[in-house]
């Protein structure tokens, strides 16, 4: 559903009405940082991510367990395009279940 455009676009307006949507803009979020070309800004883009989504109290603040964000803090050291793939998979699985 989320790979197709409509069905990405219908998925983020019911998400909207859940009052949800901070899923499925991190989720965004993730892939786009994952297909970074440039290495170099991946430190950046990963602060951008962990303070808007992960970050405790951060604006958009995901639910994740304390380990996935034990682990997510520790690939912050030194981000690679798979820092957040265990924060990602969770959100994802929780958006298949609760959405």
């Amino acid at each position: 559903m989320i790979s197709h455009k409509a069905g990405l676009d219908a998925f983020i307006k019911f998400l909207r009405s859940e009052f949800s949507e901070e899923n499925i803009e991190f989720w965004m979020a993730c892939e786009e940082y994952k297909k970074s070309k440039n290495a170099t800004q991946l430190p950046l883009k990963a602060k951008t991510i962990y303070e808007t989504f992960i970050e405790r109290e951060s604006p958009k603040e995901v639910n994740l367990d304390f380990n996935t964000k034990v682990s997510v803090n520790q690939n912050m050291v030194h981000p690679t395009r798979n820092t957040f793939d265990a924060a990602q998979n969770k959100i994802y699985a929780l958006m298949e279940q609760d959405s």
